[in-house]
């Protein structure tokens, strides 16, 4: 039986209904258009007066055909006058450069003559939609070009990404690998303990890392397409999900046969674990960047007030922006950055113009005080990828120092390097001799242990004081894209300096 409305409930009027209504539609932050029959604006909103930039007045009685000429001749008259025509619904989208974005256009016939139109400013989401096109594409050039053997497996242990180098190797085609369980590849592929006894699928690296375990350098034999036998060194570990879930596992191997020399052996094992650990961190920014924005869109889909789902895109905008910066900082470690070298600039310059945000990354207890050189000259380099570099070494030195007080200085210096000079500094091998200009930071922490010293520039290594992600990587890769070169001084309990040289312009 349905209930009765209750008799201390006031009716609602027509007139109550109607003024409500207008009052919706003038609050409503997408713009509402009404057209008669003649293509004339009958009503308009807020929004779409500032959508047009004129007041209503202006606006009513006017011919859309005025008022919009760039909709002329196009796809977008069509539609209007499909509807106006047929009396049927209609959805278009398209870009506006005048205004540089993009609208989505609902479009209604009205049961009194004219239409209705709804303008939905959807720039953020195609924004978003191009940002994660890019994101995924950007992981597929990955694979396809690192030259190493490199596997990405889901939650259900399914293969989802391979190498071509994996491919190339085991002589299989994506169709053969892709969707494989991780605890098959070992029979399928021939993968086999170094005596060369057949090992059961619980012990496989890329099977342990689902369970959470991290497997480093572990050698192993694999048998190629063409019966060839080679020895494998592995690395694996779990990609790990914002709460900590295990979403996946990636493993990564190279090829470690042959008679090759005990050092090249080591160098061979370190190039591994660098690119694992790399694929590793790659995979789990990316993955979380990638769960933000699929789970915010799925929000923002079924959220009915429009207010919440633009918050909810504007989230995931956010996310799909992070996933960006990390492919900059991917460029940047690769040395492939890409920066305006026409004009030099001033470095000290630079420093003071984003002095206050380095400020902002150094709690009180710590004092930051410069030293700039004001006659230095000028250099070819990115005012961005500067103020990445020095912001990373701030972290670093905020780190180091840990929770005492201390203090951290920023200098620039200018001087004349001969080639053995630059010799002993990073990535200072191939340099000319000449005039350059660095940037150095000093703190006085704890100091970089010697154990250490030599993969601080390693993506995604990290420490209990020490940079995470790819901070000092993309200073490495800053520096060789630059033609410049590291310096590095540090003492257990003393400190640390890092110094950034750039050839003068």
């Amino acid at each position: 039986m349905r209930k009765s409305v209750p008799d201390d409930i006031p009716s609602y009027t027509s007139e109550e209904f109607s003024r409500d209504l207008v009052e919706l539609t003038e609050v409503a932050q997408d713009a509402i258009v009404l057209l008669d029959d003649d293509f004339r604006l009958r009503y308009l909103n807020r929004t779409a007066e500032h959508l047009l930039h004129k007041p209503r007045a202006e606006l009513l009685g006017r011919s859309i055909w005025d008022e919009c000429p760039d909709f002329i001749g196009t796809e977008m008259e069509r539609q209007i006058r499909r509807v106006m025509r047929e009396r049927v619904r209609s959805r278009y989208e398209n870009y506006y450069a005048h205004v540089q974005r993009w609208l989505e256009f609902q479009m209604n016939p009205l049961s009194r003559g004219g239409i209705v139109m709804w303008v939905c400013d959807v720039t953020d989401r195609k924004r978003l939609q191009e940002s994660a096109e890019h994101s995924a594409a950007t992981l597929t050039a990955l694979m396809a070009n690192v030259p190493e053997g490199v596997t990405v497996s889901n939650a259900a242990g399914k293969i989802e990404l391979v190498s071509k180098y994996s491919l190339d190797i085991i002589k299989c085609s994506p169709e053969d690998v892709v969707g494989v369980p991780v605890e098959s590849c070992g029979e399928k592929w021939h993968v086999l303990r170094m005596d060369g006894s057949i090992p059961e699928p619980h012990e496989l690296p890329g099977v342990r890392s689902l369970r959470g375990e991290t497997i480093n350098l572990e050698e192993w034999l694999l048998e190629t397409g063409d019966g060839t036998r080679i020895g494998v060194s592995c690395n694996a570990s779990p990609i790990l999900g914002p709460e900590g879930k295990i979403t996946g596992s990636v493993l990564a191997w190279r090829d470690i046969s042959g008679p090759t020399a005990e050092q090249e052996r080591e160098a061979e094992n370190r190039n591994i674990a660098v690119t694992a650990t790399l694929a590793r961190g790659v995979a789990h920014q990316l993955n979380n960047s990638l769960t933000s924005i699929i789970g915010y869109i799925s929000l923002a889909h079924d959220e009915p007030d429009l207010s919440k789902a633009r918050r909810l895109l504007g989230a995931s905008l956010d996310a799909a922006q992070q996933s960006a910066e990390l492919v900059r900082k991917l460029l940047a470690f690769g040395g492939r950055s890409v920066f305006n070298a026409r004009e030099g600039i001033d470095l000290a310059e630079q420093i003071r113009n984003f002095e206050g945000i380095m400020r902002a990354k150094v709690p009180e207890r710590i004092r930051l005080e410069f030293n700039l050189a004001e006659d230095a000259p000028r250099v070819h380099a990115d005012p961005e990828q500067i103020k990445g570099a020095l912001i990373a070494l701030l972290v670093n030195a905020v780190e180091a120092i840990k929770e005492g007080p201390g203090t951290i200085t920023v200098k620039t210096c200018v001087g004349e390097f001969t080639k053995r000079a630059l010799q002993g500094l990073r990535n200072g091998s191939k340099l000319k001799s000449g005039t350059y200009v660095s940037i150095e930071v000093r703190d006085t922490g704890a100091g970089i242990p010697a154990e250490h010293q030599s993969r601080i520039f390693d993506p995604f290594f990290s420490t209990k004081f020490l940079g995470r992600g790819l901070g000092l990587a993309t200073i490495d890769g800053l520096a060789r894209s630059h033609n410049g070169a590291i310096g590095l001084t540090t003492e257990a309990g003393r400190g640390t300096e890092f110094r950034l040289y750039l050839p003068a312009a």
